[in-house]
């Protein structure tokens, strides 16, 4: 009885708009309960719950629009989508499991955007290490192609600005 409890307290909170208690109340009955009957859907509303306190809403031509940012810290962003990756693996045909890996790709792409805007700010900098750096820690990862594509660009200019560093220091 006590792991419905918590998960109604999860559930409570959740619908009541307060998404940080409800992470809190989800993962604790994930710790307490980890293979409990509720199990799947405190694993996935725990990550709705991140993501409900990460979107932003933005203003379109004639409406309002909720988005997913990547703003300078997306630790959040890298832990929802972790959240939902082990959901996939743990439910991979769960009643979620449509919504979760889509929006797990979304989170993906937001953190290769953010990866791709690092490079460039670097890359302004004049500081070609940091960009291939950068591109290095992409072409691991399973980014989309379109990312990839774009860091490969990247690091294609820091090899050319390092060339010409070299090439200044040796004159």
């Amino acid at each position: 009885m006590g792991g419905e409890v918590q998960f109604l307290l999860g559930e409570a909170r959740f619908l009541k708009g307060k998404y940080a208690e409800a992470e809190v109340e989800y993962g604790t009955y994930l710790d307490l309960f980890p293979d409990g009957p509720f199990s799947e859907d405190a694993l996935y509303k725990s990550a709705l719950s991140k993501i409900k306190q990460i979107k932003k809403i933005g203003v379109g031509f004639f409406y309002l629009r909720s988005y997913i940012p990547s703003d300078r810290n997306i630790s959040t962003l890298r832990e929802t989508r972790v959240l939902l990756e082990r959901y996939l693996e743990d439910f991979p045909s769960g009643k979620w499991s449509t919504q979760a890996a889509a929006t797990a790709r979304e989170l993906l792409v937001r953190e290769g955007e953010h990866e791709l805007d690092i490079m460039t700010f670097y890359l302004k900098k004049k500081q070609p290490e940091a960009v291939l750096a950068r591109a290095e820690r992409i072409f691991q990862r399973d980014f989309p192609e379109r990312i990839k594509s774009t860091a490969r660009e990247l690091a294609e200019r820091a090899l050319e600005l390092k060339a010409e560093k070299g090439s200044t220091v040796t004159k």
